[in-house]
């Protein structure tokens, strides 16, 4: 009774939880990602569509895949920018905390204009540059316009600049908005203002600490916008959308007003930090946020994220389930179970068993109870505050639970790991392998309308259960061997597997993978959501294939305001009653707005910008930055003729498909690989006129692409593809050839008589070559068998001598012998690396004449390779051999090599020792297994501690 109590108590305080903020779907830039700095004062968008970054730090500039960061040694006057715009010219302004700078695309730099000090705010109108200076007032100016000082007619209070309709308009913190022109109008009297801007073209959006407004300068209407924020709150900046959303950026977070609706934003709620200094609309609709730590990219207004933020206490959600009759969202995660009602409130279920083990299946039964499979804790049916628990230990097939569905006559049949279970009037039967069933991992299950059920396996594909034995449904094919979903959906097997998303009518298999436009061949689960869509979930993030078309029509990711890009199990993907469809991520859950989307419905489209034209002609390189003209003339013989270029994208910025082709040249596209800094490059192109063309394709899995014709290229024909130069040629050629023969025939019976001459000297000179040939063929040999750098024989040498003394050692007595020394300088990596090679070669060259002098003179040492050597001890035994080896490192680690007659480099040698004796039976081998005994004790060396000699010789003393 008292647990019933306790039960119940819980389920109150879980009906009772308030709502979590929603979390703000944002794409977040930071210092890592390219930011000059972290404080984000300022964000515009140029007339080429970059997004330039005005940071404490310097200046930045995005296109989608990588920043370019400028600071003062870039030209700026000071690196901490407050406020860029752009000029009638497309140059780009920086306001800063020590004077004005524009951007030059030519040098790329920042060139000073004006005077020096700190400026509050600057605008362009009339072609000038109108701005605040603090102490100074308002300045007008530009580049090669002299700067003239406009204050004496205007309030010292100024706090702001900006134009509408090419008109300069000043605010004045106790006069307010005042129109600048040959007389100074007061055309709005208000007080407080703190900050003003240009609302695209519309009118002029002004704000005080606490209030929004927006002003008609030709109607000189006045309309609050938003709300009056409470007290504390600043206004830093403000942004109106077309659809009427007010976005307000403040002290302490991000204020959204839509209507009579208002959403407050702060650091919980997934903005990357607070202040928020300014908020920006780019041309495609897209809002930019700028805050104390980084700048923030609204990835999506139609996205609910739910994760850690707003309440979860975990991050992964593992499964969904609609309640048919109420519309409430119940929601399985790694953390507990949650309920979301079609308010969009997030409520926590306090029960302990559901924190310990994850659902992973939720369904509700005819009779109002729920069932509950878990990861490690059974099937819980929970009847009101009530839980009862079937587990391994009462006949389950598994705890692992992975589906629990209800059959036509009340039957629950449950998935496991383990095994397959049906339960039937309060009677469990369970299903194995001894049973019939094919494998024991069941991912999910499927009722059909004949009372039979579908079971997806992980090992043997698709199976059907008629409620007596087993049956296989899908072909043996290595694709369709794990699938982790199923739906039945145009009279088709739709599954999820490894391989895509795969499509069977009973006969044939369609496999829909990467090549349809899917982000991952990895696949999760299944959604259908009209007759001819379905959402697919994967590895890379959620896709929506148009089955009409075989091909995805939408892909959304983190990009597009995703928590993450994973998806969980079969049971993460579900459709409300209001039509929304409810993602489940490892990262947390997702809603979006099924079929009207405004974001996705918008026709923007990448920009391409041409950056520079590079070729080498005449042994020097040769460029145009930002060429202007349409086509342009490139002298015959131009090299490594290179495009630089940029495509401007910020929607999801690693879904796009960039080619290029040069027309004319090639006419197959060539993908781009590296989006952080393309280029195309063209080694030799022929005399002609072609065109360079850029493609964009599939970019934001629309599945859409097209191409643009940048600019085109002639190269004129040189002068030697002529057809009067190749006439004229002919008869040149035509009259040296008959002069050349003329002069040849006289010339061959001169020097015949000359040649016999030379025939006598010639042949005593050969005989003179001959001898010296000889010696220089002794010297040869010399060279061929001895290595360069220490004087000692080489490898080859060495394995000839070797195998030379094995066949006298095969045809000896009983009593021959001989050994084998195989040693290796010790840490001879670590003296090059820090002492150089030269110390190396000296040390190499040192070793070399102590094994000289410790060896005799019958005994043969070569350099085997490297810090290698190697010493044939013919007649030797094995004691004998030990011995010398100990000699050598005894000598070598006391033998110190001095280096500029100060330092000393102390070095070490390891010893393998080996050795045979007759009766031997020469193989081809025997030499190779000799050395490779040495190599084997010279390995165990090493692992002994270097500086040492295997076999040791205490182990022939105790003999």
């Amino acid at each position: 009774m008292k647990q019933r109590l306790v039960l119940f108590f819980l389920f109150l305080c879980w009906l009772s939880v308030p709502a979590f903020s929603q979390v703000l779907p944002l794409r977040n830039y930071s210092t890592e990602s390219g930011l000059a700095s972290s404080q984000v004062n300022a964000i515009m968008q140029d007339s080429n569509g970059y997004i330039w970054f005005g940071c404490t730090g310097g200046v930045s500039r995005f296109n989608g895949q990588h920043f370019d960061i400028f600071r003062e040694i870039n030209g700026l006057p000071h690196e901490s920018c407050l406020q860029l715009f752009e000029d009638h010219d497309g140059h780009v302004w920086a306001v800063t905390l020590r004077g004005l700078a524009w951007f030059d695309d030519q040098t790329g730099a920042f060139h000073e204009s004006g005077p020096s000090g700190e400026v509050l705010q600057a605008c362009v109108a009339d072609q000038k540059i109108y701005a605040i200076f603090k102490g100074k007032g308002l300045i007008r100016g530009g580049i090669g316009i002299k700067w003239t000082d406009l204050s004496p007619s205007l309030p010292e209070d100024l706090v702001g600049v900006c134009s509408f309709n090419d008109i300069p308009y000043v605010a004045s913190a106790g006069k307010g908005l005042i129109q600048i022109g040959d007389k100074p109008e007061n055309v709005l009297k208000i007080q407080g203002i703190t900050g003003l801007r240009n609302h695209q073209g519309k009118s002029i959006l002004l704000w005080t600490r606490s209030q929004t407004w927006q002003f008609l300068p030709e109607q000189k209407q006045l309309t609050p916008l938003g709300q009056t924020l409470p007290v504390g709150q600043q206004i830093h900046s403000a942004t109106w959308m077309s659809d009427g959303t007010l976005w307000v950026g403040t002290n302490t977070g991000l204020f959204r007003f839509k209507e009579k609706h208002s959403s407050f934003y702060d650091e919980q709620n997934g903005l990357p930090g607070i202040p928020v200094w300014t908020t920006f609309l780019d041309r495609d609709g897209e809002m930019w946020f700028g805050t104390n730590h980084g700048a923030a990219k609204l990835s999506s207004s139609d996205i609910v994220v739910y994760d850690i933020h707003a309440g979860m206490f975990a991050n992964s959600i593992i499964c969904f389930h609609l309640d048919s009759k109420t519309g409430d969202v119940w929601v399985g995660s790694t953390g507990g179970l949650y309920r979301i009602p079609p308010s969009g409130k997030l409520l926590h279920l306090p029960i302990p068993y559901f924190q310990q083990y994850a659902a992973w299946a939720i369904i509700r039964a005819k009779s109002g109870d729920y069932w509950i499979g878990t990861e490690g804790g059974g099937l819980v049916r929970m009847r009101r505050e009530k839980l009862h628990v079937i587990r391994k230990k009462d006949g389950l097939a598994g705890d692992n639970v992975t589906d629990v569905v209800e059959g036509k006559d009340g039957c629950i049949y449950i998935a496991c790991k383990e095994g397959f279970s049906v339960l039937k009037q309060g009677k469990l039967q369970t299903y194995s392998l001894a049973n019939g069933l094919p494998i024991s991992y069941i991912r999910c299950l499927l009722p059909l309308p004949n009372g039979h059920v579908l079971l997806a396996t992980l090992g043997s594909g698709v199976v059907e259960f008629d409620g007596k034995a087993f049956h296989q449904v899908t072909p043996k094919d290595k694709r369709l061997e794990a699938v982790y979903d199923m739906i039945l959906f145009q009279n088709k097997l739709w599954l999820s597997t490894n391989y895509g998303i795969a499509s069977f009518d009973g006969k044939d298999v369609h496999l829909f993978s990467t090549d349809a436009g899917l982000p991952n061949f990895s696949t999760t689960v299944l959604l259908p959501v009209s007759d001819h869509e379905i959402w697919v979930g994967t590895d890379g993030g959620a896709a929506l294939l148009d089955t009409t078309k075989q091909q995805v029509s939408r892909i959304l990711t983190i990009d597009e305001g995703l928590p993450g890009n994973e998806f969980t199990t079969h049971n993460a993907l579900i459709k409300d009653k209001q039509g929304n469809i409810w993602f489940g991520l490892f990262g947390g859950a997702a809603r979006i707005q099924h079929g009207h989307s405004h974001q996705w419905n918008r026709s923007n489209r990448p920009g391409i910008v041409l950056k520079k034209i590079q070729y080498r002609w005449n042994g020097k390189d040769h460029s145009l930055v930002h060429p202007t003209a349409s086509s342009i003339t490139i002298p015959y013989g131009a090299r490594a003729l290179t495009f630089f270029f940029d495509v401007i994208w910020f929607r999801n910025e690693h879904s796009i498909r960039i080619d290029h082709k040069l027309e004319g040249v090639d006419d197959t596209w060539v993908q781009v690989l590296n989006k952080q800094q393309i280029q195309a490059r063209y080694v030799n192109v022929p005399a002609g006129n072609f065109y360079f063309k850029v493609r964009v394709s599939a970019f934001a899995g629309s599945g859409q692409s097209f191409e643009n014709s940048l600019i085109g290229i002639t190269i004129p024909k040189p002068f030697w593809q002529n057809a009067i130069f190749w006439v004229l040629l002919f008869l040149l050629i035509g009259g040296i050839i008959w002069f050349l023969i003329w002069w040849r025939i006289g010339y061959l019976k001169r020097e015949t008589e000359k040649l016999n001459c030379i025939v006598k000297e010639k042949t005593m000179q050969i005989k003179e070559v001959n001898r010296t040939l000889a010696e220089k063929n002794i010297q040869l040999q010399v060279m061929a068998e001895t290595d360069f750098l220490t004087g000692l024989y080489n490898r080859r040498y060495f394995m000839r001598s070797l195998k030379r003394n094995l066949g006298l050692l095969s045809r000896g007595n009983g009593g021959d012998i001989l050994s084998l020394i195989l040693l290796d300088i010790d840490h001879f990596k670590d003296v090059n690396d820090n002492q150089g090679h030269e110390a190396g070669d000296l040390i190499l060259i040192h070793l070399a004449e102590l094994l000289r002098s410790a060896c005799r003179d019958t005994d043969l040492i070569a350099r085997f390779g490297g810090e290698e050597f190697i010493i044939l001890l013919p007649g030797t035994e094995a004691r004998g051999a030990v011995t010398v080896a100990e000699k050598i490192r005894s000598l070598v680690a006391s033998t110190p090599m001095e280096v500029n007659n100060s330092d000393k480099i102390n070095i070490t040698v390891s010893c393998g020792v080996s050795w045979i004796s007759t009766p031997l039976k020469m193989t081809d081998n025997s030499a190779n297994m000799l050395i490779k005994k040495s190599d084997i004790n010279l390995y165990k060396a090493k692992n002994n501690g270097r500086n040492c000699v295997i076999p040791e010789l205490d182990s022939f003393l105790s003999d």
